[in-house]
């Protein structure tokens, strides 16, 4: 990992510009090795004979150490102060995740379209996610008040669409990617919806006897009400065919719930004793 950094100081302001760059090499990768090569379809889907080196199995199913990844990103940090009444932080990022295997959620399961060209997987990883903000804020207010908030706002993460059955004759109805505009959609060519998320906090404290604190507190999470909607963990989108289309492809079913963060507006009230 290389990292340059440089910091600008000035009176209750620090910045920092950083780089950072990782390579990985031999990560894990699940593919059929009984299978012949395939021949093209005109939209370019690999079809694969309906016989197999190995006639006495099916599938042959192996885990290799061939993937890579490549992660590049550029952070931008400021935080500053004014006096005792604020106090912030923002970091931004703008990276770029590519690799040709994202299976950290789907290990037992063969994504690969053709592994006879491994070269065509190499795409933005289904973590790839090009600009993130994070930023946070404490004020004191009078009469003992304190607002304070948190903000993480980033842009979608990308998706592959599918047909959702098999149409490349290898028994595997995981990799069947859609053909969209009459040719094959490539690996994670769509993107999911932004993410955005604001908490806020407000407290109202009372000084007790010595060093004890009692504190009211009122937390919003989710302040925005923002819906967060997205395809779920393993990323992909079920378009079928032009001849029979799925009427949900592309659509974000599912949002995070109330135990998750960025779930729906919440309003939680709290006592804290601090002695």
């Amino acid at each position: 990992m290389d990292e340059v950094q440089r910091k600008a100081k000035a009176a209750n302001f620090d910045s920092w510009v950083s780089y950072i760059r990782n390579r990985t090499t031999h990560l894990q990768r699940r593919i059929d090795k009984n299978l012949f090569p395939p021949t093209m379809t005109g939209t370019g889907l690999p079809v694969f004979p309906a016989t197999r080196p190995d006639t006495t199995i099916a599938q042959l199913d192996v885990n290799e150490s061939t993937a890579r990844s490549q992660y590049d990103a550029l952070v931008l940090t400021a935080n500053g102060r004014r006096r005792a009444a604020l106090q912030w932080e923002v970091n931004y990022t703008y990276a770029r995740n590519w690799d040709d295997d994202s299976n950290e959620r789907a290990v037992s399961r063969q994504m690969t379209l053709n592994p006879f060209d491994l070269a065509a997987e190499w795409a933005p990883s289904k973590n790839d996610m090009r600009h993130s903000l994070v930023g946070s804020v404490v004020g004191n207010l009078p009469r003992g008040f304190t607002l304070s908030g948190v903000v993480l706002a980033r842009s979608g993460i990308p998706y592959t669409a599918v047909t959702g059955f098999d149409q490349q004759r290898d028994l595997n109805d995981n990799n069947d990617q859609a053909a969209i505009n009459g040719r094959i959609a490539g690996r994670n060519t769509f993107r999911q919806p932004s993410f955005f998320n604001l908490d806020i906090r407000l407290m109202k404290a009372f000084h007790l006897t010595g060093a004890s604190e009692l504190q009211f507190l009122v937390d919003v999470l989710n302040a925005t009400r923002a819906s967060n909607k997205n395809l779920g963990a393993d990323g992909v989108s079920t378009y079928g065919t032009p001849e029979a289309p799925v009427a949900t492809a592309g659509q974000m079913l599912y949002a995070p719930s109330t135990a998750r963060f960025g779930g729906p507006r919440q309003v939680q009230l709290g006592v804290k004793v601090l002695f």
